[in-house]
């Protein structure tokens, strides 16, 4: 199970304090960005810690700071993603629940 943690019930798009702690309480998650180096849109996983953080670019866009993991959650290194699309988070607390319901919050406006 995600948390999709872009858009709220209401399809209006969250606060960066809102996604903040959402990624704060969460295992780990996947990001969906455009990789300008790579010229198209690439998924990476992540997890956040006391050095992540999100924020509002001088063009408005929303980046993030996040340790990116591999796929056995091994530490590949701090990157910083802008033109995210999707953001989904593994909650937590589903550890020994996996009927939780999903909340999604799924896509970003440019």
């Amino acid at each position: 199970m995600y948390t999709s943690v872009i858009r709220d019930d209401f399809d209006n798009e969250v606060t960066l304090e809102y996604m903040t702690n959402h990624l704060e309480n969460s295992r780990w998650f996947k990001l969906t960005y455009y990789h300008k180096g790579q010229g198209k849109e690439v998924t990476r996983y992540g997890r956040w810690d006391s050095k992540c953080r999100a924020w509002r670019t001088k063009n408005n866009d929303i980046a993030i700071c996040y340790l990116q993991v591999d796929d056995n959650n091994e530490a590949q290194g701090y990157r910083t993603a802008t033109g995210i699309t999707d953001i989904q988070g593994k909650p937590k607390e589903d550890r020994f629940n996996a009927n939780l319901p999903l909340d999604n919050i799924s896509r970003l406006d440019s």
